[in-house]
């Protein structure tokens, strides 16, 4: 029962700890930031772009951050279960 009850302070420990984590990717100008809980910090668009390119440059940003980000995760879990 104490194990368990350690595995979930280790689990809410690394939830806050990779709410603070932040990736920024960067693509043709397009720059997102995303939070560790997967929320779009910041985005900043190239106004040289035509609108299509930007929204599928902030989609691809999307896809890279969200990539990454879980990426980390996984790193975290395999720590928290070794």
């Amino acid at each position: 029962m104490f194990d368990a009850f350690k595995d979930m302070m280790k689990l809410k420990e690394m939830q806050n700890a990779l709410q603070k984590e932040t990736v920024t990717v960067e693509n043709n100008g397009v720059t997102l930031t995303m939070r560790g809980d997967f929320e779009v910090m910041a985005l900043h668009l190239n106004p040289d772009l035509d609108s299509p390119t930007q929204e599928r440059l902030v989609l691809e940003c999307l896809k890279d951050a969200k990539a990454k980000l879980q990426a980390k995760i996984a790193q975290s879990m395999g720590g928290l279960l070794s």
